[in-house]
């Protein structure tokens, strides 16, 4: 797959790696991408489920993987999956995920990002989260946001998040992928409906929002169905009219 890809200059490649055997099949390919996440969940049922792992072994074997990584010239994130509730196991105390995120940090992860993977998280639940994080965390580690919109509320969470400090978020464009648990849950904020948020309030992302609006139309039209997006729907707010 790595070696189909055709990478425009100026895109940096992320590859996703569950393990240690992950990263030897990634690292064949070497000069093909520029960055590794690696990945568990904050619940050991959600990460039984996912990878057939204990959260222990999964963070043992992270642990080494990691620092292989930073050895290659790889940047490193480390991604916590259902950091704001799992819908086997309902809350995950916040204190869990810090010290999880604290031993990605330590083993080389120079990014941490909390997924809302099945989309449990509230907006007051988020700020405090977020708070709290700077402090349990530490300085030099960038600090990232994966919210999904499966009950409507993941732009909400992205201003709470944002007003706590956070200035890193995940999204997909026509808000695509998802996770198959719960039923109906849905993929990430769509980047045109985060953009078009941000835009509005007058943060700039460097990112070209039209560009990003052809994509997810384009998606929607090689897979024949209508993507969950807003702004798709409706346009990007024309200020000139």
């Amino acid at each position: 797959m790595l070696e189909r890809v055709d990478v425009p200059d100026g895109v940096s490649l992320s590859v996703l790696i569950p393990n240690e055997k992950g990263l030897d099949k990634a690292l064949e390919h070497r000069d093909r991408f520029h960055e590794v996440n690696v990945f568990l969940s904050a619940s050991e049922t959600h990460n039984a489920e996912n990878v057939n792992r204990t959260i222990e072994e999964s963070l043992a074997g992270l642990e080494r993987v990691l620092p292989r990584a930073r050895e290659a010239g790889l940047r490193c994130e480390g991604v916590i999956s259902v950091s704001f509730g799992c819908p086997y196991e309902g809350h995950v105390p916040p204190e869990r995920v810090f010290a999880i995120a604290r031993r990605l940090r330590d083993a080389g992860a120079e990014e941490i990002g909390f997924g809302d993977t099945t989309g449990m998280a509230n907006p007051v639940q988020v700020r405090d989260f977020f708070a709290r994080a700077h402090e349990e965390i530490g300085g030099g580690v960038e600090l990232t946001a994966h919210f999904h919109n499966t009950r409507g509320q993941g732009l909400a969470n992205v201003l709470a998040a944002l007003e706590s400090g956070c200035e890193s978020f995940e999204s997909s464009f026509g808000e695509l992928g998802g996770c198959p648990v719960p039923k109906g849950a849905t993929g990430n904020i769509a980047t045109e409906d985060l953009v078009s948020m941000l835009h509005e309030m007058g943060i700039e992302t460097g990112v070209d929002l039209a560009k990003v609006v052809d994509c997810a139309r384009r998606a929607q039209q090689v897979l024949g169905r209508p993507l969950g997006s807003h702004t798709l729907v409706a346009g990007p707010v024309d200020w000139h009219r």
